[in-house]
């Protein structure tokens, strides 16, 4: 298949109707010269989205979601981009040469079937527990506070020791085998039975509303274990666990978060007080599967775990993690010795939207929290808690935040700035030799090169760093699309134009199977076929330099766009502080908050 160029793909999207198109998957009423229709990438009940013909373009005023006709098929679809090519090319009867061999992506048959026997097992479930064989379980889901109307939104559902869900599964035409692979049944020796039994059975779905498998909880006490989950196949992982999901991310299109709860009880609990953005990793820690749905979907994470001490360390644990991803992290900071579930059934509806509302940055809550379990009368105990908050600033870029995180702690240990200061000082020389970092030279933004003993700005550092990493992400896609995920979901971060558009296309020869990576000459020439750079002079430079070619690894990854987004904060604060030196008294304090909350919604934590 030839790659589709820029110029053909703007020629489709000119000659195909997107009305006809759009109306197709919504129904659409015209209004003026534009069309509107429920948006159907958010829980829409009015509708927010336009359509208009004469510029070719959808947007919905709500959520945000826009583009053409492509992103519209791609995004409701829930398919790649040269698969919604080919599908808007079939319907407007468009023939493309550079799709003639294309072959939409197969699915695997063994998934296939996993989804569908899992779809016919939780219809089997569902019609159990409104039959006279679950009164005992709608009873247990009552006294939960679970109703009528949350059993059916939840599709939850129940397996009894007489279900037989086994045999019903076989005669509908499934084999054993089947079964088995589905975590459905257990064969031993000639005979299949039921894995799940007396259970309550809560349906886990994907992103794309497929059910991966189930979570049985038992309702008799003494009948352990309480939880049984699906055993792991090719859908169900342990690691990729988020009770809700599917439903979480339509309504955080509106604000653009999500929240991350321990159990479903939680989930159910939320919504019960619409709010209907939250997943739960059930008992899980958060993993880097759940973390690329965030930056996927470009979404702040709030953190509302138990409040208890275990509860605690999961949430640093967590933020931690999602601070070295970039992504915007807060915490609920639960006081309480209750899980969401317990609160709203205890009535403290008021107490969990307020504790949302006013979620912490992780730093705050690390210093609160730690210090809870430090002993104050041990200076051993009082400077191992400094430490520890030092090495918790290390993963936040902005300069304000730790100044911040300095006084507070400050506040906490009666110590003086110095003392607090000599103590970070130690851990920073400890963690970097290589730099000699002066408190004076830092307030004026100045780094000192020892080796070269000349004055550089931290502007022109920064800026450098983030050109090397973009030019060592581009070249780990000339190595191999291990990290293409990770480099796709966060490519609007790039700056350098040509080296964004560059690594663009290098992932859209990947995904139409052009180019198949190891052979870094190949994809250059490749590049400078279809024109994206001048590689001229850079195609034997970037092949003959050895530090630049050497392979990058997943860590290296992730530092590559953390320079990246440092040096956009950067660029971002010192405008901000430009504006405040020439400012009034009252002006720069507007301005202090408005770097406050940048540093707050940056992407770097």
């Amino acid at each position: 298949m030839k790659m589709l160029s820029n110029q053909k793909i703007d020629d489709i999207v000119n000659k195909v109707d997107i009305v006809s198109i759009i109306s197709s998957y919504v129904n659409l009423v015209k209004k003026g010269r534009n069309y509107m229709c429920i948006c159907p990438f958010h829980d829409d009940s009015n509708p927010s989205l336009t359509i208009s013909p004469e510029k070719r373009i959808y947007k919905c005023f709500s959520c945000g979601a826009s583009g053409n006709v492509i992103n519209f098929v791609k995004e409701y679809e829930k398919i790649d981009f040269i698969s919604a090519v080919k599908k808007i090319c079939d319907i407007s009867n468009i023939e493309l040469e550079e799709l003639k061999d294309y072959k939409t992506p197969k699915i695997d048959p063994e998934i296939e079937m996993i989804f569908k026997i899992n779809n016919e097992a939780n219809e089997i479930f569902k019609v159990t527990l409104f039959s006279s064989l679950g009164q005992d379980a709608i009873k247990y889901l009552n006294q939960r506070n679970i109703s009528l109307d949350e059993i059916k939104k939840f599709e939850i559902g129940f397996a009894s020791k007489k279900t037989n869900l086994v045999q019903k599964l076989l005669e509908k035409g499934y084999s054993a085998l089947d079964i088995e692979k589905a975590g459905l049944g257990i064969i031993e020796k000639e005979f299949t039975k039921d894995y799940f039994v007396d259970r309550i059975i809560f349906p886990i779905k994907d992103e794309e509303n497929n059910i991966i498998g189930f979570s049985a909880r038992s309702y008799t006490s003494g009948f352990e274990p309480k939880y049984l989950n699906s055993k792991e196949n090719k859908v169900f992982k342990k690691s990729k666990l988020a009770y809700n999901i599917s439903t979480a991310l339509k309504s955080s299109r509106m604000n653009k978060k999500i929240i991350v709860l321990e159990g479903f009880m939680d989930v159910i609990a939320l919504c019960r007080i619409q709010i209907n953005n939250a997943i739960a990793i059930m008992g899980t820690s958060l993993s880097q599967h759940h973390i690329q749905i965030f930056k996927k979907h470009n979404l702040d994470v709030l953190m509302f775990l138990d409040g208890d001490k275990p509860g605690v360390k999961a949430n640093l644990k967590a933020s931690q993690e999602l601070l070295k991803s970039g992504l915007n992290i807060y915490i609920v900071n639960n006081q309480t010795n209750q899980d969401p579930d317990e609160l709203i059934n205890s009535n403290k509806i008021d107490y969990v939207k307020n504790i949302i509302d006013s979620a912490v940055h992780p730093i705050d809550y690390a210093i609160d929290k730690l210090w809870e379990f430090t002993n104050k009368n041990d200076p051993i105990e009082v400077e191992n808690f400094i430490k520890q908050i030092y090495q918790f600033s290390r993963l936040i870029k902005s300069d304000v935040l730790k100044e911040m995180a300095i006084n507070k702690v400050c506040k906490k240990t009666n110590l003086s700035l110095d003392t607090i200061k000599s103590i970070w000082q130690i851990n920073v020389k400890q963690n970097d030799s290589s730099v000699v970092k002066n408190s004076q030279t830092n307030k004026n933004n100045i780094i000192i090169n020892k080796k070269q003993n000349n004055i550089i700005s931290k502007k022109d550092i920064y800026a450098k760093q983030a050109l090397m990493a973009e030019e060592k992400i581009f070249v780990s896609l000339l190595h191999s699309d291990e990290f293409i995920n990770e480099i796709n979901f966060n490519i609007d971060k790039m700056i350098n134009p040509d080296i964004k558009h560059a690594t663009s296309v290098l992932i859209n020869l990947y995904n139409s199977d052009i180019y198949k990576g190891h052979n870094a000459r190949q994809a250059l020439d490749l590049l400078k076929e279809y024109n994206i750079l001048d590689f001229n002079e850079k195609q034997e430079k970037i092949i003959n330099d050895d530090m630049l070619m050497k392979p990058i690894k997943k860590k290296g990854l992730e530092d590559a766009f953390a320079k990246i987004e440092s040096f956009r904060t950067l660029l971002q604060v010192e405008e901000l502080k430009e504006k405040m030196h020439k400012a009034s008294t009252d002006d720069k304090k507007k301005i202090y908050a408005s770097i406050q909350r940048l540093v707050k919604s940056n992407k770097r934590g």
